[in-house]
């Protein structure tokens, strides 16, 4: 026995208590819940963060779809990259705009012709993003 002993100040307890807690709100329907630990999501990653901003991409309030697809930008992961791509048609346009400054980071080739689409979006500053990221995407090839 190595003499380790489980106690509330320790680190591993905190984790263990942390990733409890993501997991419940990971099951929640309720997604205001989820609105105010996306920063803490991405700043921890792995894949319990990422189903949640997943979930958090598809909520009905704009806010919450916005820093999603900004969280979702720390991903490669092929399911952060699809929501992303389908959210540059999402109705509000600050969505828009910051999914496609998203892709820029972790699109790559395969986002392209969906940020060429949306050179074309209403709101320029959706054009201007998606043109900030076809310019990254080409840089970084």
């Amino acid at each position: 026995m190595l003499g380790w002993r489980w106690e509330e100040g320790n680190p591993i307890h905190r984790n263990e208590a942390k990733a409890s807690q993501i997991t419940e709100l990971a099951d929640s329907a309720d997604i205001s819940k989820i609105r105010n630990q996306i920063p803490d999501l991405v700043e921890k990653g792995g894949i319990i963060s990422l189903v949640m901003l997943l979930k958090s991409i598809e909520d009905k309030d704009d806010y919450t779809r916005c820093i999603a697809a900004e969280g979702l930008g720390k991903f490669s992961d092929p399911a952060a990259v699809n929501a992303l791509i389908n959210s540059l048609k999402d109705a509000s346009s600050a969505v828009r705009k910051q999914s496609a400054l998203a892709l820029g980071g972790v699109g790559g080739i395969r986002s392209r012709p969906y940020l060429i689409d949306a050179l074309k979006d209403e709101d320029r500053s959706v054009r201007k993003a998606a043109k900030k990221s076809l310019f990254k995407i080409n840089i970084s090839r």
